[in-house]
């Protein structure tokens, strides 16, 4: 079995506040999020992803950016959202 988690672009995005959706912290937030790096830390990280368009963060309705990123997880993979959230950045700032 597999588990879908949603994970939006907001999460990592360092101008936002943590009360705005940020859930990392500044020193592994990214000031330039790019769709594609997103989708490259996720299949570096070997994780199946895809990136569904028009949906917007809802706390930030008009302001959100336009995408989300679905991840497909194992059940066996025992990995919080946090957890997700964190490899995510730190495979994005590795790159840099």
């Amino acid at each position: 079995m597999v588990r879908k988690v949603i994970i939006w672009p907001e999460h990592l995005y360092a101008p936002l506040a943590r009360r705005e959706g940020r859930r990392v912290s500044k020193e592994l937030a990214i000031d330039k999020l790019a769709l594609k790096e997103l989708l490259n830390a996720c299949r570096r990280l070997g994780f199946k992803c895809a990136i569904e368009e028009e949906k917007k963060y809802p706390p930030l309705g008009i302001k959100a950016l336009n995408y989300r990123l679905t991840i497909e997880l194992p059940d066996s993979l025992e990995l919080s959202k946090n957890q997700l959230i964190k490899k995510l950045a730190k495979a994005i700032k590795r790159k840099f």
